[in-house]
């Protein structure tokens, strides 16, 4: 990934408009293609679990967003370009655990109330999709205070 961002940083030097506002949004941009990845397989993994598995959504949901930390939380120190102390571990966990939560929420709500008129599958679809973007800019602009507007190494 990041051959490819310093490709694209190296192509846009041409550009200099297009060059600024790129490396006024580096951060975010890194933090959205591995938020992205990360998504994908927990999403995967939560639709296997609860589609096929017979697993309720609360404990798919809690498996497939703890996989998801564990890999975001080795990428974000890319994403940010930062080392952890306990204290960013902890800010890490936290805000974690409350986008879990959000997510858990929002998305047994959405199945609670899609689910008779669209099914099983479509109310899934539809309840992650809705449960995904709260969380994620919360968690990315909490994140992105404490370890990259604050310039801190931890």
């Amino acid at each position: 990934m990041l051959k490819y961002l310093d490709k694209l940083e190296k192509y846009l030097e041409s550009y200099p408009g297009l060059h600024r506002l790129f490396l006024s949004h580096k951060v975010f941009i890194k933090y959205f293609i591995t938020s992205f990845l990360s998504l994908a397989f927990e999403i995967g993994l939560v639709y296997l679990l609860y589609i096929y598995g017979g697993v309720a959504i609360f404990w798919s949901n809690v498996l497939g967003m703890t996989a998801d930390f564990i890999f975001t939380y080795f990428f974000s120190k890319y994403v940010f370009d930062s080392t952890y102390d306990k204290r960013g571990f902890f800010l890490y966990l936290g805000t974690s655990i409350l986008g879990m939560a959000l997510n858990t929420w929002i998305l047994t709500w959405s199945l609670a109330y899609f689910r008779p008129s669209l099914g099983k599958k479509v109310a899934f679809w539809l309840g992650k999709i809705l449960a995904t973007g709260i969380p994620f800019f919360l968690k990315y602009f909490i994140r992105k205070y404490y370890f990259f507007l604050k310039g801190r190494k931890t």
